[in-house]
């Protein structure tokens, strides 16, 4: 007799997301699944989720004055849903003791990392045929970048693949603007020995990588100063040099605009460019 499924396929969508995300607001998940209008049914979803035991949520305020945003991660109950229902890899969800929730710095930046894999997702959502492929923070601690002395955990990775033999996989580190440009230098010259080694294709694989740097709260003059620092430690006509980018983003910034519009920088380059080719935007309309 077949096992009998008490949650509706919205239900196992959305925590679906949340076990690979490893968390999410009611905003970030909506904006995976549902056009912008769907925001009070996702609400009431989640809200039910939650009632049922699926989902834990904890309380995130963005400013002193306002309403906290909820944000919602597997409970115990929902991971043990999924496994058993084998909806996702094992290997692929995050359990609940991998999450590092509380309410400051560490939340903040974990739903900053986030975002641009649930961009990544937004662009599918439009796209349609488009895969994507991702890895959270909580799962790249867990399986880190590993190469001799250096040890790399990135804040999030993400591939698109628009059609195959084309793919854009995408190692984003999130600047955190109070710690010192100097202490990022390990981390840059660690980019460039991981890059093309069998330790990011066993891990990824693939050997696709450029490693975007992003200034989460838009300020420009870090990001040049990043940028400065970046061409200093590869001095002139190094070959790796297209393998950074450097950017400065906020929360309002669109899925498009993120991916595809002209606001990152390369080393040695004033030219803003965007992250993926123009043409995959045209060829799917």
């Amino acid at each position: 007799m077949a096992r009998k499924r008490m949650l509706k396929p919205k239900d196992e969508r959305l925590l679906t997301t949340l076990g690979q995300l490893a968390l999410g607001t009611t905003d970030q998940l909506n904006r995976v699944h549902y056009a912008k209008g769907n925001f009070t049914s996702t609400s009431t979803y989640l809200l039910e989720l939650l009632r049922l035991g699926y989902v834990d949520v904890v309380y995130y305020k963005t400013h002193p004055i306002g309403r906290a945003k909820n944000v919602y991660f597997l409970a115990t109950k929902g991971h043990r849903f999924l496994t058993r229902m084998k909806l996702v890899d094992d290997e692929e969800l995050i359990r609940p003791s991998d999450n590092q929730l509380q309410e400051d710095g560490p939340l903040a930046h974990a739903l900053q990392a986030n975002e641009l894999i649930v961009k990544a997702l937004e662009l599918r959502r439009k796209f349609g045929h488009w895969q994507i492929r991702f890895l959270p923070e909580p799962r790249l601690r867990r399986h880190p970048l590993v190469k001799g002395d250096i040890k790399l955990i990135p804040d999030s990775w993400v591939q698109i693949i628009p059609e195959p033999e084309r793919e854009a996989s995408i190692v984003f580190e999130l600047d955190r603007s109070s710690i010192p440009l100097q202490r990022l230098e390990e981390r840059i010259r660690g980019y460039l020995i991981i890059d093309q080694s069998q330790e990011y294709f066993d891990l990824f694989g693939t050997l696709g990588m450029v490693v975007v740097w992003v200034i989460a709260d838009g300020d420009v003059k870090r990001r040049d100063g990043l940028k400065r620092m970046t061409e200093e430690i590869l001095g002139p006509n190094h070959p790796q040099a297209d393998l950074f980018y450097f950017g400065a983003v906020d929360a309002k910034t669109s899925a498009e605009d993120v991916y595809f519009g002209n606001r990152w920088f390369q080393p040695f380059s004033d030219e803003p460019k965007p992250l993926l080719p123009l043409s995959w935007r045209i060829a799917n309309g």
